[in-house]
């Protein structure tokens, strides 16, 4: 009997320590929020968040601050913060924290650097302080190709020259970045989507020759990875292309693939 009590005690001991040696290493190797956003910023995950999650994330990570001592852990929570706000359309306060997080940037952080470097740009075009977002574009620009890193600047191409062409009339330089991204990316996910930027560039300039080729690319490319969904996005931007250029037959024709396709998703 004695020896079935020491053994049930050993045993409890036992599991006791396990928990306690399991706590500390779930908690020594879990995630600041910071750090998970950052990761979502790493996966280009970010932007598809709803404004309850966002706001959760942003509650978290600034209880965080008043309890950080690293700064390695102060950039990546002012990166997180200054977007956060800016996918709230917070511009001036996202600049804020963007600003303050470079104070905090290292050698061994380049990209944290260079997302922040990034967004400053977007927000000042969004504040139409078109000046500064050329300014924060180029340090963008110097650092992702310090960095040699192709996904970085046509990330940074993209996410600009659309920036640019929705809150500018500097359209030559949005279509020049896209052309340079079109370069850059060839088979990439996003190329059909680069397409897409690159054609409604062309068509608010008037340039409608060129838009039409880019839609077509762009419809080659939808139906090459089977994007039924895009594909009939695409098709009445030609059909109108197709007008506006005096190409009747072609519209009609583009309207009958259109309406097909619809037919056909919807059985």
């Amino acid at each position: 009997m004695k020896n079935k009590m020491f053994t049930v005690g050993v045993i409890s001991l036992l599991t006791v320590l396990v928990l306690i040696v399991g706590y500390r290493m779930y908690t020594s190797s879990t995630k600041s929020t910071s750090e998970v956003f950052t990761q979502l910023i790493y996966e280009d995950k970010y932007s598809q968040l709803d404004d309850k999650v966002l706001k959760r994330y942003k509650k978290d990570i600034y209880e965080e601050l008043s309890l950080i001592k690293k700064n390695s852990t102060l950039l990546t929570s002012y990166l997180s913060l200054g977007k956060i706000n800016a996918l709230q359309k917070n511009y001036e306060e996202s600049n804020r924290y963007l600003i303050n997080g470079l104070s905090f940037t290292a050698s061994d952080q380049l990209e944290l650097t260079f997302f922040i470097y990034e967004q400053l740009a977007l927000n000042y075009v969004q504040l139409n302080q078109i000046e500064q977002g050329y300014k924060y574009f180029r340090l963008a620009y110097e650092l992702a190709s310090q960095l040699n890193d192709v996904t970085l600047i046509t990330s940074l191409y993209q996410s600009f020259s659309a920036s640019l062409f929705l809150k500018t009339d500097d359209m030559a330089f949005s279509i020049y970045l896209m052309n340079q991204t079109l370069d850059l990316l060839k088979d990439d996910d996003t190329y059909v989507q680069s397409h897409i930027l690159l054609a409604s560039m062309y068509q608010s300039s008037g340039l409608y020759k060129l838009a039409l080729n880019q839609w077509i690319e762009a419809l080659n490319l939808s139906r090459e990875k089977q994007h039924h969904d895009l594909e009939t996005e695409i098709l009445p931007r030609i059909a109108t292309l197709y007008y506006l250029t005096d190409q009747h037959e072609e519209v009609l024709k583009t309207l009958s693939q259109y309406f097909e396709l619809k037919y056909s998703s919807n059985t």
